[in-house]
């Protein structure tokens, strides 16, 4: 039975935690369940005056946490009820499922419900080895008790597909799934770009009806193929036919989609990006708009986007002594400890919260986090983001005059961008983007140790011509020299504190600033005023000639927006003046025709620009017939 407090925002099992209960008092308190029954229902009515002032929109769960098995499941609740979708990714080390998985934790919905998992099987994924444990996919036809780790996983995941209307399950496939064998890659034994179903239709006892797997599947193909110009990516309809006898795939009686659709009676696909793609991008977004387009046929409307996909860095590690000392480390620095002294990993700091784990080589296991060890030998701590290293720290044993030394270091520079301060530790990194004005301010006292010591952004030419660059405000889109960045790219320029005695150069510390070029990541528009949707950048918006938009949001890499002095353009409708076309209704029969591409008056540009410099861009493509195409969803 399940309770449903304000529009199931919150969502509470009843029947778990009762059972649970029940578990506890038998196999721990030893209370008669007489006396747990008579306990609940005198503080029921206080549980649910609780629950009902919360207005929760989003619910962590976690199993086995900070182990290499560790489970996190998402519950993202609409403001209005709708179906449940269950997407999981992870169950094999395919980055193409779990980062596209990522996407969609974050999310706020106008109605319906998801539930994410991301990383169902972590070991597999921090390993980077599909064979880790077993493959996971393989064990849906169990019915015995668990008795591991992948086993409590699979039940688990078992219990959440009983509460949803639809799974996906995402993956990457070799090579590209065609009906007709064209070559080795492309041929009907390979799974990538397909959307797998069981069969093409299902009976339900249950609710005595047909679930048309097929017919679901070549809607959603219909409409994801039509935006994805190079037609050998287009994804095709696979029927594994996974209950024939003369079925080429009998291995998938074992897997979760089979689970779902013939135990629980729910559509269940696979959904399978191919491994071939040019790279990551492509493949977590060709998977997003063949969810997206699932989560429309089952009316999941959500509100925003998910962000996009940032390298992994680590920021700094905390490291707890003895229990009594704590050291915040940076990456790649070094701390000293005694044989014998405990250690404990208390805190990890990157630019993501998941699929996060550290691993102290030579102690412990592949993840460590929130564990204690006695140290007795050196070790390098692992830090690493599913199956990508991200950062190292070094401890070491403390030798003869080193015993007095714990150490984490304190230098640092005192950086501007763009007039707010930022202190920036030795060795770090720093991303700004270009056109970002630079000031250093100066440099902690620990490196005024060094005695008259010069700071030089290497790249830039003081007004003086020295290389003491503090205090000047440097221009990172026109005052660098790119010759002197590194790797002469213009990408990586160093902020160095430089020794000059005897005519000799020496380079004491120094951090990196990386340059970025501004992007746009997405625009938000309503289309006829009631039609909210997404594109990114280079995107075609298919509309008709009586059609009217309003651009409500623009999402860039920059931290904001006018700060930067943003403009927004429709480039071809008279607005403001200005070129900020930001929140206009914009009608088609006001456009400029000589100001289309090709002045035809049928394609038009809304550039994303600062100053002259247009950095995104969205197509508009408007037909002569009173017919509005909104078969573009990507959101």
């Amino acid at each position: 039975m399940k309770i449903y407090i304000f529009g199931k925002s919150f969502i509470f099992s009843f029947t778990s935690f009762f059972s649970n209960l029940l578990y506890l008092e038998k196999n721990i308190l030893k209370i008669p369940s007489r006396f747990v029954v008579l306990y609940l229902l005198l503080i029921f009515p206080f549980i649910d005056s609780l629950l009902s002032g919360s207005n929760a929109e989003f619910k962590r769960e976690a199993l086995f946490e900070n182990t290499e098995y560790e489970l996190n499941i998402y519950h993202i609740y609409g403001r209005e009820d709708g179906k449940t979708m269950l997407i999981i990714g992870g169950m094999h080390n395919e980055p193409g499922g779990y980062l596209t998985a990522d996407k969609y934790v974050n999310i706020s919905l106008e109605k319906g419900n998801l539930i994410v998992v991301p990383r169902a099987n972590f070991n597999t994924i921090i390993h980077n080895d599909r064979a880790a444990g077993g493959d996971m996919n393989r064990k849906f036809a169990q019915n015995g008790k668990p008795t591991d780790y992948y086993e409590v996983i699979v039940e688990k995941i078992k219990q959440l597909m009983s509460d949803s209307d639809i799974v996906l399950n995402l993956h990457e496939g070799s090579g590209f799934y065609i009906e007709t064998y064209v070559d080795k890659l492309r041929n009907p034994k390979r799974y990538g770009q397909s959307i797998i179903a069981d069969s093409d239709k299902y009976f339900s006892k249950k609710n005595n009806n047909y679930i048309y797997l097929e017919e679901i599947a070549r809607k959603i193909l219909e409409s994801v193929n039509s935006e994805i110009e190079n037609k050998k990516y287009h994804f095709r309809f696979n029927n594994h036919r996974t209950s024939d006898e003369k079925t080429l795939h009998k291995e998938q009686r074992l897997s979760a989609t089979y689970y779902a659709l013939t135990n629980l009676e729910i559509p269940a696909f696979g959904l399978e990006v191919s491994k071939e793609l040019p790279n990551i991008e492509i493949k977590v977004k060709y998977l997003s708009q063949v969810i997206n387009e699932f989560m429309k046929e089952f009316d999941i409307i959500p509100e925003y986007p998910g962000s996009n996909i940032d390298n992994p860095v680590l920021k700094f590690l905390n490291v707890l002594v003895n229990n009594e000392m704590s050291l915040s480390l940076k990456n790649n620095e070094t701390f000293y400890v005694n044989p014998g002294d405990e250690i404990e990993i208390t805190h990890i700091e990157t630019n993501y919260d998941r699929g996060i784990y550290a691993d102290i080589k030579g102690y412990g296991n592949a993840q460590d986090f929130a564990k204690k060890f006695k140290v007795y030998k050196d070790a390098v701590i692992i830090i690493g983001k599913d199956y990508t290293q991200c950062g190292n720290v070094y401890m070491a044993l403390k030798k003869g005059k080193q015993d007095d030394e714990i150490s984490t270091s304190e230098d640092y520079f005192l950086i501007s961008i763009n007039n707010r301060l930022k202190k920036i530790f030795s060795n770090e990194e720093i991303n700004v983007i270009k056109g970002d004005i630079i000031k250093i301010v100066d440099i902690s006292p620990s490196l005024k140790r060094f005695g008259n010591v010069k700071v030089n952004f290497y790249g830039y030419v003081a007004p003086d011509k020295s290389a003491e660059d503090r205090g000047y405000s440097i221009n990172t889109k026109n005052d660098l020299l790119p010759n002197y960045s590194v790797n002469k790219k213009g990408k990586k320029y160093e902020i160095r504190v430089e020794d000059w005695k005897g005519g000799n150069l020496k380079i004491l510390k120094k951090i990196n600033v990386n340059i970025l070029e501004p992007k746009l990541e997405y625009i938000a528009l309503i289309v006829n005023g009631n039609k909210k949707l997404w594109f990114y950048d280079n995107e075609v918006i298919n509309l008709s000639h009586n059609d009217y938009i309003r651009i409500i949001d623009v999402k860039t890499n920059l931290s904001n927006n006018e700060d930067y002095g943003v403009k927004v353009n429709f480039y071809g409708f008279v607005g403001r003046g200005d070129a900020k076309d930001m929140n206009m209704n914009i009608t088609f029969d006001s456009l400029l025709k000589e100001y289309s591409i090709a002045g035809k008056g049928e394609r038009y540009e809304i550039r994303i620009s600062i100053g002259n410099y247009v950095f995104g861009k969205i197509y508009v493509d408007i037909s002569p017939k009173n017919v509005t195409k909104l078969d573009i969803l990507n959101y």
